[in-house]
């Protein structure tokens, strides 16, 4: 009885869970840990069609990997209860510990978006043992979600930069919030046909691509330059002249100077990112994959909205 309080507080159960029974195999260095509900106990249903609260019909037995217990795979399973919503339909409850991924707990995911946004998911699946594809498809599912529930009215100045997926240079468009510095989105081609695929994907997240300003031009700045030193040695104000002057001597190095600068930094810094993770990963077989590292690592993501333990930084 003592045993399974201690491991019901670990866990963070609660009414009307309880922990039924815990077994423990030392030469399988597993642990099993089982949970039930109380007899009588009435559940809510996801849809706001179906406010009340339902008893149980029937139940479905269910298993989650969780935290490793030390060096030891720890398991829980679930007499999960299903309930009738009216008499053609009823509705699978998920239990509060239960992730996005059928199989995994809420506090194991957060343990694998930690370790993928840090080393390549084949590493990581190695030290979890769980299959590539597994793995893959978990880290989708919250991208996925989390980018679909973004919202981008307020972007107004958009980059877009190439970083390549293999080293057979297959270059990939991103395009990336620069007042915020993240990828908003990740292209499949190459040609015009992609900024017009970033316009509606903009529209389909509340942003407005005719709020999106331009950037000067390395062309351009140079005519304003012109503009303000013409002004600027017509003012008769000795130490603006004389700073227009000290301009005129080092113009070429003004003019490399801002075309670095618009060459943007925080694209080439989003690049550097991505490309360290390409090395270390020896390049992506698909652009799937590499669409969801990019998001991983450069997104920015609210993931928190999903599962309440990530914390990647």
């Amino acid at each position: 009885m003592f045993e399974t309080q201690i491991f019901a507080a670990a866990l963070a159960i609660q009414n009307p869970w309880y922990v039924k029974d815990v077994q423990f195999d030392s030469a399988l260095k597993r642990l099993d840990i089982y949970i039930d509900f109380k007899r009588g106990s009435t559940f809510s249903s996801t849809d706001p069609e179906f406010p009340d609260k339902y008893k149980a019909r029937d139940t479905i037995d269910k298993t989650w990997r969780h935290l490793n217990f030390f060096e030891h795979e720890c398991y829980l399973h679930c007499r999960t209860p299903r309930i009738a919503l009216d008499e053609n339909r009823t509705e699978l409850i998920s239990p509060p510990w239960a992730g996005q991924n059928s199989g995994f707990t809420l506090l194991f995911e957060a343990l694998i978006l930690e370790l993928c946004a840090h080393m390549p998911v084949h590493s990581v699946c190695q030290i979890i043992k769980e299959h590539d594809n597994k793995i893959w498809r978990l880290l989708e599912k919250y991208i996925d979600k989390a980018q679909s529930s973004e919202d981008y009215s307020q972007v107004s100045a958009v980059g877009m930069d190439e970083t390549s997926r293999t080293k057979g240079h297959k270059y990939i468009p991103l395009f990336v919030d620069m007042l915020k510095g993240k990828t908003m989105h990740v292209a499949h081609g190459k040609d015009n046909s992609t900024v017009k695929e970033f316009s509606e994907f903009l529209k389909d997240h509340n942003g407005k691509p005719e709020q999106v300003k331009k950037a000067a031009t390395p062309e351009e700045f140079e005519t304003l330059l012109k503009k303000w030193y013409f002004w600027a040695t017509h003012s008769r104000l000795e130490p603006v002249i004389k700073a227009a002057k000290t301009i005129k001597n080092h113009w070429d190095g003004v003019h490399e100077w801002k075309k670095s600068q618009l060459n943007n930094e925080i694209l080439e810094g989003l690049n550097s990112i991505v490309q360290a993770a390409r090395a270390k990963a020896r390049g992506y077989k698909t652009f799937r994959n590499f669409r969801i590292v990019v998001f991983l690592l450069t997104g920015d993501l609210n993931f928190k909205s999903l599962n309440p333990h990530v914390d990647i930084k």
